[in-house]
């Protein structure tokens, strides 16, 4: 991997900005690799060079027509701050690895935005991170048709796998008739994750007018993006789907489009089918305290929040540092699991202060988006329920906020074109 890590970093100075958007749209999905050099891994190290080279090669002085918004600095900094205050007053101290996640998670989505400046930059953009993820469908469904996942074996047998890192499936067993499938992501929960605002991403982008990929390709990522969120077996983000397809459903754009006939001919035939099917899931959502399907229950999140609740006690503002609650809090509470809820971990780590925080970079980005175009500020509310309801390891902020302002310049860039003709 270092050669891997050493052939990105002079990549990125040569080719800067192509190598730093292709980072953004395939490099971020795999935190769980090592870069080569102990406790360190590839993305952290291949997006702080980025964001050095940025700042050496002068793009920080370049001027733009669509400026990153203060809706979404200002809760960033003052996230960056919560955490740096949490760092120096908590039990847990970890100085380095919190700067260099300010970094990672807030500072590099600011640099992708600035270097997509025109339709060509955003082209590039769309087309690496929509041929990624039919690779990462087309790979479930190998993952699928095998029944085990040789690639998350063959990461591991090759010592690719960072030594803190989590690789795989959250268990073995099938789910609502299904193998639970993680593809080459994380964790199942983070393909679902991941599946589900993809859909929306693509459907956006699609609807407003670019035609990045080939019509069969399209219907490819349509039909199996949505099928590799219920591959993921994580009832968590089948919420974040439904609230993505609520939003689709309600923008007026796209009922008017055929491809949204379409699809209400298919749900339609879907439920007429699989109703006693999709009424399962539907139960095992509602009733998760008495479901067959496994999984965390309400009652278990009910009993981490007590957990967590205690463990602030002493310093609920801004918590007790940075992985407190693994290293600390976890071992002595084996209900916690693996701590269902985004919320918690915040809570334990960070305080108040950092679940505010957290919260104020979502509905920041939520309103920047719902200024450029209405249907867009529903996009950070589904990747918040999903990070409410689970935790979903390997996928932060800095995945919402990247996408997020992708379509901010996705919509603006064409108005502009329009303007100018």
């Amino acid at each position: 991997m270092l050669v891997v890590l050493i052939v990105l970093i002079v990549m990125s100075y040569f080719f800067y900005r192509k190598t730093t958007l292709f980072s953004a749209a395939v490099v971020l999905f795999f935190p769980y690799l090592s870069s080569g050099i102990p406790g360190v891994k590839l993305v952290y190290i291949v997006s702080l060079m980025q964001i050095f080279f940025f700042y050496i090669k002068g793009y920080h002085l370049r001027k733009t027509n669509i400026p990153y918004s203060l809706w979404v600095i200002v809760p960033c900094v003052c996230a960056m701050l919560g955490y740096i205050i949490s760092d120096r007053l908590g039990y847990s101290k970890n100085f380095p690895t919190i700067v260099v996640n300010c970094f990672c998670y807030f500072v590099y989505p600011y640099i992708v935005f600035q270097l997509v400046e025109t339709k060509a930059h955003l082209q590039f953009f769309l087309k690496c991170i929509f041929t990624f993820f039919i690779v990462v469908c087309a790979y479930a469904l190998v993952e699928l048709s095998l029944g085990y996942n040789i690639y998350n074996q063959l990461v591991k047998q090759f010592h690719l796998l960072d030594p803190g890192a989590i690789l795989g499936t959250e268990d073995v067993r099938q789910r609502f008739g299904f193998l639970r499938c993680n593809s080459i992501m994380p964790y199942s929960s983070a393909l679902g994750m991941t599946c589900a605002c993809m859909f929306f991403f693509f459907m956006y982008i699609r609807t407003i007018g670019y035609n990045v990929m080939q019509k069969k390709w399209d219907y490819f990522l349509i039909i199996l993006l949505p099928f590799c969120v219920l591959l993921s077996g994580t009832r968590s983000q089948f919420l974040v789907f439904a609230t993505m397809i609520l939003g689709l459903f309600f923008w007026k754009r796209f009922n008017q489009t055929l491809i949204f006939k379409k699809l209400l001919i298919v749900a339609g035939l879907l439920l007429i089918v699989a109703t006693p099917f999709f009424l399962m899931i539907v139960d095992t959502i509602v009733n998760s305290n008495d479901s067959e399907a496994g999984g965390s229950s309400l009652n278990l999140r009910m009993r981490q929040l007590e957990i967590c609740l205690s463990a602030i006690k002493y310093n609920p503002w801004f918590g007790n540092g940075r992985n407190f609650i693994w290293e600390e809090v976890r071992p002595e509470n084996p209900l916690l699991f693996g701590a269902e809820s985004v919320w918690f971990q915040l809570m334990v780590d960070y305080g108040f202060v950092g679940c505010l925080t957290y919260l104020f970079v979502v509905l920041g980005t939520s309103y920047w988006l719902y200024k450029t175009d209405k249907v867009l500020a529903i996009f950070p509310i589904g990747f918040l329920v999903g990070k409410t309801v689970s935790v979903v390891i390997g996928i932060e902020l800095s995945f919402m906020l990247i996408l997020s302002g992708i379509m901010v310049k996705a919509c603006l860039l064409l108005k502009e074109e329009k303007e100018k003709v």
